[in-house]
């Protein structure tokens, strides 16, 4: 079995025992997430590094796997539709099947330190470069 290598994360501070799910900062909805490359003071500092850890979490509605690519439409925790989730890597399928689980329809995921960004598809949705960042479970 080949050897994924994990990246390092700057330390911050943890959410700790017993987090609520309800809460807003370090569990946004997709709209209080922040914008890739867009300082705000709140999660991410004037250079771009987080400044405290967060995770988007969403009920998945659709899943579209192709080749090196993976597309998952989700609900977010207030009810929001369309979620675009893409994430990509050779290694794909692999790798999620490291983690436990094939992402299905109902399933929850997790993105950690989700950022909105431009979708070529069109829109704005979520862009997850390194699968260790997303769980589904």
């Amino acid at each position: 079995m080949p050897v994924v290598e994990v990246p390092l994360l700057p330390r911050l501070p943890r959410a700790g025992i017993g987090s609520n799910l309800r809460d807003r900062i370090p569990f946004p909805t997709f709209e209080g997430c922040p914008t890739a490359g867009q300082p705000d003071g709140k999660y991410l500092g004037s250079d771009g590094t987080p400044l405290r850890p967060w995770c988007f979490v969403g009920e998945i509605t659709e899943v579209d796997a192709m080749t090196h690519k993976l597309h998952l439409v989700a609900t977010d925790m207030e009810g929001r539709r369309d979620v675009h989730i893409y994430c990509n890597g050779e290694d794909l399928e692999k790798r999620l099947h490291y983690q436990g689980a094939q992402p299905h329809i109902g399933y929850t995921v997790a993105v950690l330190y989700a950022s909105k960004r431009e979708l070529i598809e069109g829109g704005v949705g979520l862009i997850v470069e390194d699968v260790l960042f997303m769980k589904v479970h």
